[in-house]
């Protein structure tokens, strides 16, 4: 049997940079659609963005009714307006980025439904999460199939968004924090969605990296966006 790893990144969509991220501008890059900015007024466009092939938004079931409709223009306003309410709204953590690969074993189908699975994991949390799975050509060739899970740093209660999701917040190196119990929660979906699939001689193990910190990987088209403040 071979044993492989994932790669498993994390990036921070902030306003506290010298250009502030935006919970809009994230969710229509990532799902490849064009939203309108309510505060700013815009409207970003990204509906012509290839590689896009499913983008969904999963909640906790006690969340509003809006927030299961796959709206990501009001899931992203809705981010933003959270953050206004509060006295450190200039330097706001708005949410955390974990942008993940997928199995090339599996399908496209198979890999979309193992990203639910992980996004129903996060929702456990009191936390909603919103899901881009996208697919574009490695540098070999073959496929990269990935995800994005946009995860909004408040916790989810009936009326919208509530109190701050403190266990993503720092820790002292070596601490076992919450991202990375979130990787190895992922490597179990994997190895269970590649049992499912019948695949048996490849298996992912998480253990190869746990002294390894989650970092983010940034493409050419993400570098370039990030220097026009989207992230």
């Amino acid at each position: 049997m071979v044993t492989k790893t994932l790669h498993f990144g994390t990036a921070i969509i902030s306003r506290n940079k010298s250009r502030p991220d935006n919970a809009v501008a994230a969710c229509a890059y990532r799902s490849g659609q064009d939203l309108h900015d309510e505060k700013l007024d815009k409207t970003h466009h990204y509906s012509n963005r290839k590689g896009v092939i499913e983008a969904q938004i999963f909640a906790p079931e006690n969340a509003p009714e809006w927030m299961h409709s796959n709206n990501w223009s009001q899931f992203g306003n809705a981010i933003e307006k959270a953050e206004d309410g509060h006295n450190r709204r200039n330097s706001a953590l708005l949410a955390k980025d974990f942008q993940v690969a997928g199995p090339r074993e599996l399908s496209r189908e198979e890999n979309w439904e193992l990203a639910q699975t992980f996004a129903h994991k996060i929702n456990q949390r009191g936390l909603s999460v919103a899901v881009a799975f996208h697919e574009e050509k490695a540098s070999d060739g073959g496929d990269n199939p990935h995800f994005h899970f946009l995860v909004p740093m408040r916790e989810v209660h009936a009326e919208g968004f509530g109190k701050r999701y403190r266990k993503f917040d720092g820790v002292k190196s070596g601490q076992d924090t919450e991202i990375m119990k979130l990787r190895r929660e992922y490597y179990v979906c994997v190895n269970d969605a590649l049992e499912k699939a019948g695949v048996n001689d490849v298996r992912y193990d998480a253990e190869k990296q746990e002294g390894i910190k989650p970092k983010a990987h940034k493409g050419k088209q993400a570098n370039a966006l990030e220097k026009q403040g989207v992230k």
